[in-house]
């Protein structure tokens, strides 16, 4: 999945951009740098998810569902933490190889 803001005329230079990316993620990979600002940003961002009761309610309930238990929103952080560069590039390769087949 990939998402951007673009004015309507720059379309197609935005797509080709997002393209690139994709392509270069699946040959040199997510530098370390960009693992740990992913990381910032999605345990920074996950309190915000969490600002209501019904919100809580629904992530705990994700969690069950899906096999995470109900630890899942203590445990997020150390899970994030410990997330390996090399398992993120070997998903996000197998990820962009498959949607480009799907294409």
């Amino acid at each position: 999945y990939a998402a951007t803001g673009v004015a309507p005329g720059d379309l197609a230079r935005a797509v080709a951009a997002v393209r690139d990316e994709l392509a270069r993620l699946t040959t040199e990979g997510i530098s370390d740098e960009e693992l740990q600002t992913a990381k910032q940003h999605l345990t920074g961002s996950f309190p915000i998810k969490l600002e209501t009761n019904r919100a809580v309610a629904a992530v705990l309930l994700d969690g069950v569902r899906s096999g995470r238990g109900l630890d899942y929103v203590d445990r997020y952080r150390e899970r994030i933490a410990a997330l390996p560069r090399e398992a993120i590039n070997r998903a996000a390769t197998l990820v962009i190889t498959l949607a480009a087949v799907a294409r």
